[in-house]
């Protein structure tokens, strides 16, 4: 009796083996925990995990990567708008810039920073001059002169300590025209410059393009410290910004640029 028991229950056993748990209907699952991602393929912020296990809602991704402040201000360089929105498309690698945008601009800087062998933000002070044609190179335009201008902003947002050599020692100020504090006349500045390096570029225009080129040259012996390119398609907005070029007359008035440890 107890033999025939025993098969009984291996009977039943095997019978259970054979067939096999009962099915659950794909509609009869269980819901998904309140607050928690889906086990596959679950859209995230605009990415896609694939754990094996549910996600807590709370769970913060986390990563030890540690941002340079080169690549901190390229990043910031792509965001300009509120709310993190980009302020327009990067000016790609051996592409022709649209313009004198802020971004062929910040790109210019990022080049000119990147390529230098030594660290331009530690242990120098530099001056800007105007960017001048290649073929005079005392002959420059509106669009020189704004370059100029843009391309010193930029490189002290960038980090870098940058003079300027227009600056009066004293706050000018003429009757019913306003305060001055800039100036181009010789008798109104200063006539030595203290920095250790100097920006100079140059600039061509071919059939179609604007080809500019930018240096930092060290003042002591005329090491170039960094350099950088970049090239504009020609628009009716450039052409008109270097529709004034003309050189000075001359004699041009001098003003040593010079390192600090220099004295007369």
């Amino acid at each position: 009796m107890m033999t025939l028991h025993k098969k009984s229950l291996w009977f039943m056993a095997a019978g259970l083996l054979l067939v096999g748990p009962p099915a659950v209907s794909a509609t009869a699952a269980p819901p998904p925990v309140a607050g928690s991602a889906a086990v596959t393929g679950v859209p995230h912020n605009h990415y896609y995990y694939n754990y094996p296990h549910e996600i807590p809602a709370d769970y913060v991704y986390r990563t030890g990567r540690v941002f340079s402040p080169e690549e901190l201000a390229r990043q910031a360089g792509r965001f300009d708008g509120a709310d993190g929105e980009p302020a327009g498309p990067a000016v790609a690698e051996g592409r022709p810039a649209k313009g004198l945008t802020d971004q062929a601009v910040r790109a210019l800087v990022a080049d000119l920073l990147s390529s230098g062998r030594e660290e331009l933000r530690d242990g120098y002070t530099l001056a800007v001059s105007t960017p001048v044609s290649l073929r005079d190179l005392y002959a420059t335009s509106s669009f020189g002169r704004l370059l100029g201008e843009r391309l010193l902003g930029e490189l002290q947002r960038s980090g870098l300590a940058v003079i300027d050599v227009r600056k009066t020692p004293a706050l000018l100020i003429k009757d019913s025209h306003g305060e001055y504090g800039l100036s181009r006349d010789m008798d109104e500045l200063s006539f030595v410059q203290e920095a250790q390096a100097v920006m100079v570029g140059t600039y061509t225009v071919t059939g179609s393009r604007l080809l500019v080129d930018l240096r930092v040259l060290r003042n002591r012996d005329n090491r170039v410290l960094a350099s950088a390119r970049r090239d504009f398609d020609m628009s009716q907005e450039l052409s008109l910004l270097l529709a004034d070029e003309e050189s000075p007359r001359r004699p041009v008035a001098q003003v040593p640029v010079r390192d600090y440890h220099q004295r007369d």
